[in-house]
Order: structure tokens, then sequence, then C-alpha cells
């Protein structure tokens, strides 16, 4: 079923008549009014410092950044309805999404080695905004916060070594069944559904002229 605000009138070809006024030829075609509103806030910062200038006896260089985003309003409106779905994360619906999300970095760099600590925070939200405690009990999907480190060595001017590990504590995630079926119960698409995970590549990675 579908839902119009107003509609427009169609004439069909030959008619002729008064403009604006309507016929027994005229056919009213519904038009579509439903709205989507998003509103949120980006934010990002960085920050690079040469430790010599901290103390002269600390080499390297450290780095930091942070990147986050608020998400304040997303609101349905299909002209029956109005539902502000900003927190839900829910699999049942597709126009949804976590109130906030952030992601931080520090990175140290000394004599061709560094090193890379990201830090993933998705906030909790509700499974189902409109639903109530007899709905669903416990209709609450909770924050997840996943670590990663990575290691790069560059071993002369032309080859370098890189390792990773992505989830490093191994942080499961929160159960999130979608009603209509699905090969997975969790949101992939918020959290990671592996686990912890190591690659390391020995091989040539970067060459140099």
């Amino acid at each position: 079923s579908h839902a119009w605000r107003s509609c427009r009138r169609a004439r069909h070809p030959g008619q002729r008549g008064e403009p604006g006024a309507l016929h027994a030829g005229d056919a009213l075609l519904p038009q579509a009014r439903a709205e989507l509103r998003t509103r949120g806030i980006d934010f990002e910062a960085a920050y690079r410092i040469p430790l010599p200038n901290i103390a002269e006896s600390l080499p390297g260089r450290l780095s930091l950044a942070f990147l986050g985003s608020y998400l304040i309003e997303k609101t349905i409106d299909d002209t029956l309805t109005r539902i502000d779905r900003a927190g839900e994360i829910g699999r049942n619906n597709t126009n949804n999404g976590p109130r906030f999300r952030a992601t931080g970095r520090i990175g140290y760099d000394v004599n061709g080695f560094s090193l890379m600590v990201q830090v993933n925070h998705v906030s909790g939200g509700p499974y189902e905004v409109t639903w109530g405690p007899m709905d669903m009990e416990g209709n609450y999907i909770p924050s997840r916060t996943y670590t990663n480190v990575s290691v790069r060595q560059s071993v002369n001017d032309h080859f370098e070594i890189f390792g990773v590990v992505n989830n490093l504590f191994s942080v499961a995630p929160p159960a999130n069944p979608n009603q209509g079926g699905g090969s997975s119960p969790f949101h992939l698409g918020l959290h990671d559904g592996i686990g912890q995970r190591f690659h390391e590549d020995p091989q040539v990675l970067h060459y140099g002229k």
C-alpha cells in the first residue's frame, strides 16, 4: 500500500476546457510525498609532534588522530507515520544508524619502524525504536569497541615488512538477527563478526626508485 499527500490532474489528449477546472475525462494521479531527513555532526582532529621537541632524549615522532560522527536525526515521514530512527541499529530497517561512531589512532615512527594502534567504537541503541517492553525483551543492542594494531618495518630503501592484528581482544559482536531471515545473526555492517585475526607479509611491499 502507498500513501500520498496530493494529486495532480491529467487530461486525455484532445480534451479542452478552462484552465484549473475539472472535467469528466480528467484523471487524478497520486504523487508520493515520502521524506527522509538526516542531520548529524562529523568531526575530525589530527596532531603530529616530533618527540625531541618534548625531550631531546626521546627519538621518533608521535601522531594522534580522531574521527567521529554523531547522528542527530534520521526521520522517515511516509505521510501516515513520522519516525526518528537515529540511534536504532536493528537489522529490520535500512534507514537507521548508530547515534555515535568514532575511530581513534595513535602512531609512533622512528628509524624506519612504525607502530599504529587504532580503536573503533560503535554506540549501542534500540533494536527497534517503535517497540516497547511487550514487543521484545531487552530491546537494546549493546555498544562495541574494537582494537587493531599494525607494525611496519623498512628493511632498506626498497623493501618493508608489514604485520597487523585485527580485533586484538577478540571482541564478539552482539546478537542482531534479521526478522526476515539471513545467513548471519549479526550486523556485519557495524560489527566485526570474525574475531581476532593476524596477517603478516614478509615479502616485498614497496619498490623504491
